[in-house]
C-alpha cells in the first residue's frame, strides 16, 4: 500500500466542492478535511477566497492512504444488516429493556 502524499493530483478537478459540503459529503468534520490538505494527502484548489477540494481526488485518496478515514464506512462491518425503519417507532431505553 502506497502512502506517499499526492500521488493523484487533478489539474482540474472534476467535482470541485468546498470544504464544508466536502466534509458533510464523506461524513467527517471540515477540520479532517483540512488536515488532509495539511498532510498533502490531497491539494485545495482556490476560486476567489472560496477553498475546494475535488470529491474524486478524495475518493482515490482512501484507495491508497490507510491514514484517511472515511466516515461513511459503518462501524459494525461490510457484513451487518441494517435496516431503516418504515415507521416512527418508540425508542426503548436500556433502563426500559431491563424491565426496571
Amino acid at each position: 500500500m502506497n502512502d506517499s502524499p499526492i500521488t493523484n493530483i487533478i489539474p482540474n478537478p472534476t467535482k470541485p466542492t468546498p470544504i464544508p459540503a466536502a466534509a458533510r459529503h464523506f461524513s467527517v468534520s471540515p477540520r479532517t478535511v483540512g488536515n488532509w490538505i495539511a498532510s498533502r494527502y490531497i491539494v485545495a484548489y482556490q476560486r476567489g477566497s472560496e477553498v475546494l477540494v475535488d470529491l474524486d481526488q478524495i475518493e482515490e485518496a482512501f484507495k491508497t492512504n490507510k491514514h484517511m478515514r472515511d466516515g461513511r464506512r459503518l462501524p459494525f462491518g461490510k457484513d451487518a444488516i441494517i435496516l431503516p425503519l418504515a415507521y416512527r417507532a418508540e425508542v426503548v431505553t436500556e433502563t426500559e429493556a431491563a424491565g426496571q
